[in-house]
């Protein structure tokens, strides 16, 4: 098998512009999905707005360009004829913009997978082939061949991973599996995001309830302690009114924690 065959791609820039209203929507959904998980709220009642899409639409582009960067300053500053090199650390700056991205949203131990990752593939890709290429001269030279070697054992061997490859090709495998990822990391920054929020509309009434989203016209609301910053687990579900803006407020109560309604 070829590079070019292990890297073929039907990934063109233009699926990715016609996709991107259906990214914009799936990240969307996977922040309300892990903010409604922590405060125990039925994900059917979920709904996505136009303006969720594309704050996520341009989030995501904002992120590609960030990417798009470190591609282009690592491309400046490795030479041509350091393309095995070069491509090899372009292969790790996703793992480390996401390795950034969970320990943002969720601390070290939400990123210890990925330096684990991190630790294993920048040994084998830079540090192993030192070894097992000895007798070959200049680094470039043994990432070359440590790198024909690893894909010539796989092939012999028809692998799963090789057919794969063959079916699908190394870089939509690549890109999919970062779809994932981030989609991912986006459902943990909802749930995050819930966890540390502080400010929240209160409904009064005959007895005060929280607000804990709005889907449409749906207010998503639940008893709560503000002495303790608990809410209760179930939930009351009620249609927005035209007068509700007027026994609504926001107020700081949390960061808030959900427990059950006996307790």
């Amino acid at each position: 098998m070829s590079e070019n065959d292990r890297k073929k791609s039907w990934i063109t820039e233009a699926l990715v512009i016609a996709a991107a209203p259906l990214m914009g929507y799936s990240f969307a959904f996977a922040f309300e999905l892990g903010y409604a998980e922590y405060f125990e709220i039925p994900p059917e009642l979920i709904s996505i707005n136009l303006f969720q899409i594309i704050i996520f639409i341009l989030g995501t582009y904002s992120i590609c360009l960030v990417l798009f960067f470190f591609i282009e300053m690592l491309s400046f500053l490795i030479p041509s004829k350091y393309q095995i090199l070069r491509s090899k650390l372009l292969d790790i700056v996703p793992l480390i913009m996401f390795l950034v991205g969970y320990f943002l949203a969720g601390g070290w131990l939400r990123a210890l997978p990925f330096i684990f990752l991190l630790v294993i593939i920048s040994f084998s890709s830079f540090i192993l082939p030192l070894i097992s290429q000895r007798n070959v001269k200049g680094y470039n030279a043994k990432l070359e061949a440590a790198e024909a070697k690893d894909w010539g054992m796989l092939e012999n061997n028809k692998t799963f991973s090789i057919s794969l490859i063959n079916l699908f090709g190394y870089k939509n495998i690549i890109m999919i599996t970062n779809i994932f990822l981030a989609l991912s990391l986006v459902k943990m920054s909802g749930e995050v995001y819930a966890s540390r929020r502080v400010m929240f509309p209160i409904l009064k009434g005959n007895s005060e309830k929280v607000i804990l989203s709005i889907y449409g016209d749906n207010l998503v609301c639940s008893s709560f302690d503000r002495q303790k910053k608990e809410v209760a687990s179930t939930f009351s579900v009620y249609k927005l009114a035209s007068n509700d803006a007027q026994n609504m407020s926001q107020e700081i109560i949390g960061p808030i924690k959900i427990v059950d309604a006996g307790q």
